[in-house]
């Protein structure tokens, strides 16, 4: 144990130490199983700032195995990542939670400038689009005191639609929003504190948008993507470097020129 958490090479010792037989009570598969997740969350899908210890809160999540397969994990994930990169953002973290490894997965295959020469790009929006629509729902995204907010129309070049400017609604964040943390809060009961964000979410095959996917003549797709890219620069920072830099020794000498210009799809 480690600061109300488990550590999770505490875990991996054991199941290397105690290897599973066959003939054994359902109860030991069932631990087992348990042991399996908790890793997989805390070390992957939801790991938090310290890369170690996994919160004693997901327990509560597998005392039924079964029910947990119904959790939307994804969604969790999601909002833990987009807050984490949120706060990081503000350059007050010195660590970052959440499964980044989401994140790193996407730069490879949309900044070729940011990957190894050997990796190659997999655009694969078609397994995307063949999914349930639970991706295109413009909803929120809720993992006990994390709320974030679902905007698939911000992405929709990645997956082969046009684009076009985005409404900006009213989420009913206010300003201390993105400092919103478990800590000193024990006794919140988040199901409650949360309930209309969650509620919001069961309802999402509701808020499905699919308009922005629809075929459109070409010079109609020419003039919204002109349009769009008009109004993309004004409300962007489009230089990662500054003007008239000189790439450093040991810097990638691809993405480091002078002058490096690139359009970031998810903004």
């Amino acid at each position: 144990m480690k600061e109300n958490g488990i550590l999770a090479s505490a875990l991996i010792h054991r199941m290397v130490i105690e290897p599973l037989q066959d003939g054994l009570e359902d109860e030991a598969y069932i631990q087992r199983a348990r042991m399996i997740v908790l890793v997989l969350l805390g070390g992957l899908i939801l790991p938090d700032g310290s890369g170690c210890k996994i919160p004693l809160m997901w327990l509560t999540q597998l005392r039924d195995v079964e029910a947990a397969s119904l959790i939307s994990w994804a969604s969790a994930a999601l909002a833990t990542l987009y807050h984490n990169l949120c706060e990081a953002s503000m350059g007050k973290r010195k660590d970052i939670g959440g499964p980044t490894v989401l994140l790193q997965l996407w730069v490879w295959e949309r900044m070729p400038t940011l990957r190894p020469d050997f990796v190659m790009t997999r655009i694969h929006p078609d397994s995307c689009l063949e999914m349930n629509n639970s991706w295109r729902s413009v909803t929120y995204m809720v993992c006990w005191a994390i709320v974030e907010a679902h905007e698939p129309e911000r992405v929709v070049r990645q997956f082969g639609g046009t684009p076009f400017i985005p409404e900006l609604r009213d989420w009913g964040f206010n300003e201390n929003h993105f400092k919103t943390n478990r800590r000193g809060k024990a006794k919140t009961n988040w199901a409650v504190q949360n309930k209309a964000c969650i509620q919001h979410w069961g309802r999402r095959s509701e808020f499905v948008s699919n308009h922005y996917m629809e075929p459109l003549a070409d010079h109609v797709q020419v003039m919204k993507t002109r349009l769009y890219m008009e109004w993309y620069f004004k409300i962007t920072i489009t230089y990662i470097t500054q003007r008239g830099r000189l790439p450093e020794v040991g810097m990638n000498t691809v993405a480091s020129s002078s002058t490096l210009q690139v359009s970031i799809v998810f903004l």
